[in-house]
């Protein structure tokens, strides 16, 4: 038997209640003691959730099923529903991928929605103006830097996709839009080169603001990597 039933049996009597040694027993409490009183609450679900915002893609992704269509009503349906969820940002399809895309970001971004716009586009400054002139929020920027997109994508090298993403991110902050630079199958890439870019283009924009923020993420779309991998990557 163990401690605290003895105990509570022997509180008790020998011939005592049952139902008074089982109470007492349950009403035993023990103090939870957390070793580093810094670390993380496990019971704890919801302090930390204003430290993260959601980013939807069903008008960008969504987009890129096999049959799939929205028009222009649906997918204003559908920016309305998202945003009366709460999520924090609704990405849209490349404005450059056809005219009725361009307009079709132009009509949401004119809803007036708490949640703010972003859409993808090309490491190119002809996608980034017309990104701009859509009126979007953010604009998230990628470019393939693995030697299988450099060779059979767009033909550039590490030098060239160095300069092209300086030159699209400066434009695209003067214009006071938030910007994210993301290298594509980056798993597939070198990590020497994943390194320089990204320390390329932290160095070169130093500063950030409300409304100059800039986010740099290592993409993995195209490849795929073993579990060590991620961890050098990340």
């Amino acid at each position: 038997m163990c401690g605290s039933c003895e105990a509570a049996k022997a509180n008790a009597g020998v011939d005592g209640n049952k139902d008074e040694v089982f109470q007492k027993i349950s009403e035993e409490k023990r103090p939870i003691t957390q070793v580093n009183p810094y670390g993380p609450n496990p019971a704890d679900y919801l302090s930390n959730v204003s430290n993260f915002q959601l980013i939807e893609s069903t008008l960008r992704e969504g987009e890129q099923f096999a049959n799939a269509f929205f028009t222009t009503e649906k997918k204003i349906e559908i920016a309305k529903a998202l945003d009366e969820f709460g999520v924090d940002y609704i990405e849209l399809t490349s404005p450059v991928a056809s005219e009725q895309s361009r307009a079709d970001c132009e009509a949401i971004c004119k809803l007036g929605l708490k949640a703010k716009i972003l859409t993808h586009i090309r490491c190119h400054m002809d996608d980034a103006r017309v990104a701009v002139e859509t009126g979007v929020d953010g604009v998230d920027v990628v470019i393939g830097t693995s030697q299988f997109l450099r060779q059979f994508s767009h033909g550039k090298d590490m030098n060239y996709i160095a300069k092209s993403a300086i030159e699209v991110i400066e434009f695209v902050k003067s214009k006071g839009i938030e910007i994210r630079f993301s290298s594509e199958d980056s798993f597939r890439s070198d990590i020497v080169d994943l390194l320089n870019i990204y320390r390329t283009t932290s160095t070169s924009l130093r500063y950030e603001s409300l409304f100059n923020i800039v986010w740099l993420l290592p993409g993995t779309v195209g490849g795929v990597c073993v579990r060590h991998h991620l961890g050098q990557v990340y």
